[in-house]
């Protein structure tokens, strides 16, 4: 379905266009869902986010794939949001994880290097989504 403004899609992803931006992830776990913080960089057509191994979003992508981001704006003390629907996947080939893992500015906080065995990046490839400008109360469906 196309987008139901001309532009819609490059103003949602506008939004994504930071360094470094703060949003929330939904995954699932077993049956529950599961929500918390996470940085995203927005690459490639893509939203990228940095990971421990062995933590419990890591594992959640492993089993269920299908996450959901929500990055919350802001103009004119308005609010509104961009949340994008996709598929989840670990990227394990060492040229993506060396060239985003240096993007993010916290990223020597936690691994020692782009081949620690405990740094897991994920790529999520987003296939809808949300945009709530902050001026308006309903939202618009982009399909990509």
């Amino acid at each position: 379905m196309p987008e139901t403004i001309p532009g819609l899609t490059k103003e949602s992803l506008s939004w994504l266009e930071d360094t470094t931006i703060n949003a929330y992830m939904a995954t699932v776990e077993d049956d529950q869902p599961r929500t918390r913080p996470v940085s995203i960089l927005w690459r490639e057509d893509a939203v990228w986010l940095t990971s421990g191994t062995s933590n419990g979003k890591t594992q959640q992508v492993r089993r269920h794939p299908r996450v959901e981001l929500c990055v919350p704006i802001e103009r004119n003390d308005r609010h509104g949001y961009v949340r994008l629907s996709g598929e989840a996947e670990i990227v394990t080939d060492s040229e993506p994880r060396a060239r985003i893992g240096a993007e993010f500015p916290f990223f020597g906080t936690f691994w020692e290097g782009t081949d620690d065995p405990r740094y897991a990046l994920i790529r999520v490839l987003p296939g809808e989504i949300l945009y709530l400008r902050p001026e308006e109360d309903r939202h618009h469906a982009i399909y990509l």
